[in-house]
């Protein structure tokens, strides 16, 4: 994503920050990971992006009705 006048930055959240902004521990997070949850690794680092999470929640939940 370019960055540039008008555009904000988006921030990405640690395994710890989504695991807040969704309400559930660091075992939920890892296991959300295994099955699918769409995140950005750098190295050994992962992070997410709220929208990307929450579509992909939203999407999960109307296939699994």
């Amino acid at each position: 994503m370019k960055r540039g006048p008008g555009r904000p930055r988006k921030r990405l959240l640690t395994i710890t920050d989504i695991g807040e902004y969704l309400q559930v521990g660091r075992t939920a997070v890892y296991k959300l990971l295994d099955e699918g949850m769409p995140n950005y690794r750098v190295g050994h680092v992962t992070r997410f992006d709220v929208d990307e999470v929450l579509a992909w929640l939203r999407e999960r939940q109307a296939r699994e009705g």
